[in-house]
């Protein structure tokens, strides 16, 4: 399944609509450094399978 699949798949069952994920954690940590902040991607199986579709269609990640 590519990015055009999912893209269809979303369209069809939810048109017009914005996919709104909620999770107890978030896909990323912000860590400061010296220069400034560094985004680290978690390891976990909802993150790994689920940011790279949220990233696509342009979705909303929303953690505790």
């Amino acid at each position: 399944m590519d990015k055009s699949d999912i893209l269809r798949l979303l369209e069809e069952n939810l048109p017009h609509r914005k996919l709104v994920l909620l999770s107890n954690r978030e896909p990323y940590v912000h860590r400061a450094i010296p220069r400034g902040f560094v985004c680290e991607k978690q390891a976990g199986g909802v993150t790994t399978a689920l940011d790279p579709i949220m990233q696509m269609v342009g979705g909303l990640w929303i953690a505790w």
